[in-house]
C-alpha cells in the first residue's frame, strides 16, 4: 500500500489550513492596528487570538501527522 495518496491529502488539507491561518493572521494584525484600546476592541482582539491559537494546534497536528508518515 503506497502512502503517497494520503501524504499529498494531508498536504492539500495544510495547504487550505494554513491559508485559514494566514488570513486570521492578517485581519488580527489589521483589528490591533486600528482599535482603541477599549473594552470592546480587548475582546475582538482576544477572540482572534483564541481562534489563531487553535488554527496553530491543528496545523501542528497535521505536521505530526505528515511526518509520522513520511518517516
Amino acid at each position: 500500500m503506497s502512502l503517497q495518496p494520503t501524504v499529498d491529502i494531508l498536504k492539500k488539507k495544510r495547504k487550505v489550513m494554513r491559508a485559514a491561518f494566514a488570513r486570521l493572521c492578517n485581519t488580527l494584525e489589521e483589528v490591533a492596528s486600528r482599535e482603541r484600546p477599549d473594552e470592546k476592541g480587548d475582546s475582538r482582539i482576544l477572540a482572534h487570538l483564541e481562534l489563531l491559537r487553535e488554527k496553530a494546534d491543528n496545523l501542528t497536528k497535521l505536521d505530526d501527522e505528515i511526518m509520522d508518515l513520511l518517516l
